[in-house]
């Protein structure tokens, strides 16, 4: 019978029964945000059967956590969770994936505290000076909380509404002077608003920077880091996943204490500024970062921005959608990128990519962008691209030799993928010859995007090349063109070199 199956085997069956935190249209807003995790009823059925399915069942139940914005519904799951978490706040320590927002209202963070309070014995110093201070806040909210009592979570996905951020990033840093910091200025009333209308206080560009927001005088900066790591810095945390929810963008030095959590691997962030502006108001800009993976979606960045992303962390995966217009109106920052120069970032600082996607189509309808990114052949461990064939260069289509020599001399011979957006270029005449060209050697897949709405009479789904197969499938693209992140359907070729060719 199943209840004599040893305790790794039915925890291996129970987990079947879990839902991951999912990864799929992560960036969608607050307003159309429906969690994708239902609420684990068959964990809490199994719970109930004896009293040895409910040791292996019941810290599954909590081990994955999505709440919604809600102000009308009770949510009876969130209830559960609440009482179980007052009764036992060890309860906490099953908690590996945690997907909430700012606005999570049935939470009774004051109740909460309340209860915490008669039993102390289950909170370090730490946690109960975080806990006074995000109680005492107006800010309060259910996400401050669960991560106070969630010290081995691997992965936070989180919106921000409401309530200040800083905190939060500061929590989540693992650093004891960052956390004094963040606290200090809450008691001078300055840590728990995040105002992304006021004046920068930056002060003057010094001459001690170089061109990336850097201190090269050899003196010790302001901010560096100096204090051990706190006593309980969630070592397990591995990826965290932020969104703004307004239309603005928000500054992304009110999460710098995110960057600085040690075994932190893929920050992903939705409706961010990380401009020349942002670097200089950063306090540990020379702090290096274990980020490997960072995934900017419907952000604002330049060139100070991105050099400052890649020389402080370890980045080998890099994805940009630079923010449409409906979210840069309001900053009116546009103007201020310069792809020419964020070329030349990407081949100083970005030897260390090993794929990179970078996605202009929406930002460039609105605003007139000088340059290109220009030529990535120097970005030797490259290993995928999705970039639209324009940003490389200025390319003669119509001159097959121009065109072949332009794509040689642009991409780099390692590359193996490469995905062609489309746009005014003929992306279809830019696939023929990387198809056909044996200088890319590398190369065993190239997928090109159909624009239906700008056919011509050279489509990619008429090509056929010797010695490659042709596929198609279909993506869902997102576009944050209203308060809402749309999707619309892509249609994409799928170009796979026959193993025999090679």
């Amino acid at each position: 019978m199943m209840i004599s199956l040893p305790v790794e085997i039915l925890h291996r069956i129970f987990e079947h029964c879990e839902t991951p935190i999912p990864f799929q249209d992560w960036e969608q807003g607050y307003s159309k945000w429906e969690p994708q995790h239902p609420r684990p009823r068959d964990l809490i059925a199994l719970s109930k059967v004896c009293h040895r399915f409910r040791s292996v069942a019941h810290p599954l139940i909590y081990r994955t956590l999505a709440f919604r914005s809600e102000w009308r519904a009770k949510d009876e799951f969130l209830d559960t969770f609440t009482h179980a978490l007052c009764a036992d706040p060890l309860v906490g320590n099953n908690i590996r994936g945690l997907r909430v927002d700012s606005w999570v209202s049935n939470f009774d963070v004051d109740y909460f505290a309340k209860k915490l309070g008669a039993s102390p014995k289950h909170l370090d110093e730490r946690q109960k000076r975080w806990l006074k201070r995000w109680v005492e806040a107006e800010s309060g909210n259910v996400a401050l909380v669960l991560l106070l009592l969630a010290p081995r979570l691997r992965i936070l996905d989180y919106t921000d509404i409401l309530s200040s951020i800083r905190g939060i990033a500061a929590y989540l840093s693992g650093r004891q002077d960052v956390e004094d910091d963040h606290l200090a200025m809450a008691l001078n009333g300055k840590g728990d608003i995040d105002d992304d209308n006021v004046a920068d206080d930056t002060g003057p560009e010094t001459a001690s920077e170089d061109g990336d927001g850097n201190n090269e005088s050899g003196d010790v900066p302001v901010g560096q880091l100096l204090g051990p790591v706190s006593g309980n810095p969630m070592t397990l945390l591995r990826e965290v996943r932020l969104r703004h929810g307004r239309y603005l963008l928000k500054r992304v030095r009110f999460i710098e204490g995110v960057l600085l959590n040690p075994g932190l691997e893929i920050l992903r962030l939705f409706a961010f500024r990380w401009t020349k502006e942002e670097v200089r108001a950063m306090k540990w800009n020379n702090a290096v970062s274990n980020i490997t993976t960072l995934q900017l979606k419907n952000c604002l960045i330049d060139a100070r921005g991105l050099a400052n992303a890649l020389r402080r962390c370890r980045l080998r995966h890099l994805h940009i959608v630079l923010a449409p217009v409906i979210r840069m109106l309001a900053d009116a920052d546009g103007d201020g990128v310069n792809f020419d120069e964020m070329g030349v970032v990407f081949r100083r600082y970005g030897q260390s990519l090993e794929s990179l996607d970078f996605e202009t189509i929406a930002f460039r309808e609105y605003y007139v962008v000088d340059g290109h990114i220009g030529p990535l052949s120097a970005l030797s461990r490259l290993r995928s691209l999705k970039i639209s064939v324009e940003e490389l260069g200025e390319f003669n289509e119509e001159d097959e030799d121009e065109l072949k020599m332009g794509l040689r001399t642009s991409l780099p011979p390692t590359l193996e993928s490469i995905h062609i957006r489309p746009s005014h270029s003929k992306a279809t005449r830019v696939a023929l010859t990387l198809l056909m060209d044996e200088a890319h050697s590398a190369l065993r897949t190239v997928e090109v995007e159909v624009d239906d709405e700008n056919r011509n009479e050279d489509d990619p789904q008429d090509l056929v090349v010797p010695g490659w197969s042709k596929s198609f499938r279909t993506d869902m693209i997102s576009r944050d063109d209203t308060e809402l992140v749309d999707f619309y359907s892509c249609r994409i070729v799928v170009f796979s070199r026959d193993a025999e060719a090679h």
